[in-house]
């Protein structure tokens, strides 16, 4: 009899969780049996023969490309515990990093890997991951392991990229799955394969000790020092708008940069899809223009990845133009951006904004504080120390990505409920973002305004007849922080409702701003149109920049009103 998916859920949980405050051996086959059970939406083929490629490089592209020599993982939450627990090493090992996640990651050449992380959440986002990659692993692996290409392969008779056609039907794949395949393993495409064929992947997990308490301490740490590099801003005694997004859109609109270097930009785009990306420009030169600064500012990210040297001039840009970045690692790998709104400059600034106002600014003290969207619960440690140092918070904006069950790839949701799975809060709040704001800065993707939004433990745990359930009461998008969010938020603004109660309204008093707004970067219910297999790209470009426009439009607009008003 099959377990019911609540207990199966709770079970797995249980298995790399349970008494975290002890360290743990966790030998990561024991947990593949829930993982299987579970049933799920990431990964629909885990409890079968067939191989899911979808779902390892998915998890694959979010931990480090070492993972392939990897046996054995440390996971803990600071260097102390590193220390304290005898795995002092783990710390001068070198660096490493992921594809798809910021986390800090160690490597000893060997066959270890060094975690650390921030919150509860991450255990919920790593195990799932790690089990995808070692049940896909040893599938493909027992398919060569039954012939004799498999044994020539692990012996290094022959070479992976002079068996392609071969190796490809041996593992079962579709030509659009071995396409992605070869794509993930890049340059080490054959010493890959070769210890994909040499032996299983039997991953053996030391969990160190986790409380609370190792989280916040960090999180303080990290705010410490984020406050100390911006001594002169005064951060805790002026106004502050907190944006939770990326480190390149609201950089990339006030710099200036790609108008400054369109024509170079626009003419030189190269890079995976340079057909499509140019044929997008053509179209756009013929169609609407308004929307050609997003295309330079997707190729000016290109243009400076290849020309470090271009970098300089990007950032000297950015700093007259009154925006600064500071990256510390050593507690979080986050990067952290403020931008001084009395040093915007109207030449610079995109021209979908009031630049033609900019001059009522001068005499504001307001700051904008951007964080490199944290990953699910930290958010909510980052969120109660911002709460207690920053005096004069003015609002908090969030552009995140989110699974859609409505639209396509690329649309925008805005929420104005979310569910959050770890609570189990109902959240109700005013988002400041309706679709009109949205709107005028879209040419091709769709808007969906007051949605109901879920928060989930990781991107693995949840099933299809949990997506399924979560559509049939119209819960139309599925993502990991606007829950953290929302909880930090209603302790600082407690209103009526208990901590924890089923439905929490959250009602933040004036001149206090909220604003939640998701694109679509998968598509649950359509595999092929989702992240698992193609990146978003071009996709994206538009909901990001006008998500981006949007929130600063927003700021400024507020701030404006308010200079005239004093």
């Amino acid at each position: 009899m099959k377990k019911p998916e609540c207990n199966v859920l709770e079970t797995y949980v249980r298995l790399y969780q349970e008494s975290p405050e002890d360290l743990a051996r966790i030998i990561l086959e024991r947990l593949i049996p829930e993982h299987c059970q579970l049933g799920s939406s990431l990964h629909r083929y885990a409890g079968s023969g067939q191989v899911d490629l979808s779902a390892f490089v998915y998890a694959a592209q979010r931990l480090p490309d070492c993972l392939s020599q990897v046996n054995g993982i440390i996971i803990g939450p600071t260097e102390e515990v590193f220390e304290e627990c005898g795995f002092a090493q783990v710390i001068a090992w070198p660096r490493v990093e992921a594809l798809n996640r910021r986390r800090r990651f160690h490597f000893d050449n060997r066959d270890t890997l060094g975690i650390f992380i921030t919150s509860f959440s991450d255990l919920h986002d790593l195990f799932p991951m790690l089990c995808a990659y070692q049940i896909e692993w040893n599938k493909m692996h027992q398919r060569l392991s039954q012939t004799n290409l498999g044994h020539d392969l692990a012996r290094g008779v022959v070479r992976a990229s002079g068996v392609d056609d071969q190796l490809r039907r041996t593992l079962e794949l579709s030509v659009q799955d071995w396409d992605l395949f070869g794509r993930l393993w890049g340059d080490g495409w054959n010493a890959k394969v070769a210890s994909l064929a040499a032996g299983p992947k039997q991953f053996t997990v030391h969990r160190l000790p986790l409380c609370q308490r190792y989280f916040q301490e960090s999180t303080a740490r990290w705010l410490n020092e984020v406050l100390c590099h911006f001594r002169d801003l005064h951060l805790e005694e002026r106004p502050v708008y907190l944006i939770s997004s990326n480190t390149h859109s609201i950089a990339n609109l006030v710099s200036g940069y790609g108008a400054l270097h369109a024509e170079e930009l626009l003419a030189n785009l190269t890079g995976a899809g340079a057909k499509d990306i140019s044929l997008y420009r053509d179209r756009l030169r013929r169609e609407n223009t308004t929307h050609m600064p997003n295309l330079c500012y997707y190729a000016s990210r290109n243009a400076v990845e290849k020309h470090p040297d271009r970098r300089k001039e990007k950032i000297s840009l950015e700093e007259s133009a009154g925006l600064h970045r500071f990256k510390q690692d050593h507690f979080l790998d986050l990067e952290v951006q403020t931008l001084e709104l009395n040093s915007l400059d109207s030449q610079r600034l995109d021209r979908r904004l009031p630049r033609h106002r900019l001059a009522e600014l001068k005499q504001s003290r307001a700051v904008i504080l951007n964080l490199d969207y944290p990953l699910g619960h930290v958010c909510y440690h980052i969120m109660k120390e911002m709460f207690a140092r920053l005096r004069d918070i003015r609002g908090l904006f969030i552009l995140g990505k989110a699974a859609a069950m409505i639209g396509r790839l690329g649309d925008v949701l805005i929420p104005t409920e979310v569910r959050d799975v770890q609570s189990g809060s109902l959240y109700h709040f005013h988002n400041c973002f309706s679709a009109r704001h949205i709107v005028p800065f879209l040419n091709e993707a769709a808007v969906f305004d007051d949605q109901r939004s879920v928060t989930v433990h990781g991107t693995f745990l949840h099933s299809w007849r949990t997506i399924k359930d979560f559509h049939r009461v119209d819960f139309t998008g599925i993502e990991m922080e606007a829950g953290p969010y929302l909880t930090a938020l209603h302790e600082y603004f407690p209103g009526p409702s208990q901590p924890g109660a089923p439905v929490v309204r959250i009602a933040a008093p004036p001149p206090f701003s909220f604003g939640l707004l998701h694109y679509t970067s998968d598509a649950p219910y359509n595999v092929r149109a989702s992240l698992l297999s193609h990146p978003l790209g071009l996709t994206g470009l538009e909901a990001t920049y006008a998500c981006s426009l949007a929130i600063l439009r927003f700021i400024l607009d507020k701030e404006i009103t308010g200079a005239a008003g004093r």
